[in-house]
Order: C-alpha cells, then structure tokens, then sequence
C-alpha cells in the first residue's frame, strides 16, 4: 500500500524508508561494507555545513568554505570513479583522504542564531 496516497495524509510527512539499499534491511543494518558506508559518511561530513550569521563576510566565509569543501570532493571523487582507478578503487582510502581535507578546511566564521521571539522580551 503506497502510504503517500492515503486521504489527508501528505506525502513529505512519511517516515517510511525509501532508498533502494534500505528497502530489505531492518533499521539499523546496511547491504553496503563498512568502507562504503564511511566513504558515504565523508561525503556528508563534508558538504554538512553550518548556516552562516547574516554578515556579509560570514556569508562569504561561507560561500569560500562551500566552494573549496566541493572542489575537493569533485577532484578526489573524479579520480577515484576514472575508469583507469575505478577497479581498485580504495573507499576507505578515499574516506580518509575526504575526512582530512575536511578537516584541512573548518568552520571560520559565526553561525546563525535563530532570533529570539519577541526580541528575546517577555511579554
């Protein structure tokens, strides 16, 4: 039963799992070897970065950080997926070497603050 039909029930409120690796597995277990899942996990790791405060120059630290963060993935995934490499492709080697230009590439400027209601006054 396709629980995105149901009446009254919108579909971007399903919690059901949908991705094509998940489908057979209980919550919790994986189909892919560990090496995978921790190249996966420094992908994420890497573009998962935090809103910057509405300063302009934070906004810039943060465009630069996004723009060098996806350079570095886009080079390493580019050379490890070339049809030359692909066949020996080293995922945990590419996790680690993703984790270290991470690393290489932090978080600089101020975070967004969500405001508070009523400008942080009591009513």
């Amino acid at each position: 039963m396709d629980l995105s039909m149901q009446a009254g029930t919108p579909a971007t409120t399903q919690t059901a799992t949908t991705d094509a690796a998940a489908k057979d597995t209980r919550k919790g277990e994986s189909t892919l070897p560990s090496d995978v899942l921790d190249l996966l996990a420094a992908i994420r790791d890497a573009v998962e970065v935090p809103l910057p405060s509405n300063e302009p120059a934070d906004e810039r630290a943060w465009h630069q950080l996004m723009y060098r963060r996806l350079t570095d993935l886009r080079v390493s995934l580019s050379v490890a997926l070339d049809a030359k490499w692909v066949n020996g492709l080293d995922a945990a080697h590419e996790a680690a070497y993703i984790h270290a230009r991470t690393a290489a590439t932090p978080v600089t400027y101020m975070l967004w603050q969500r405001p508070e209601p009523n400008g942080g006054e009591r009513p």
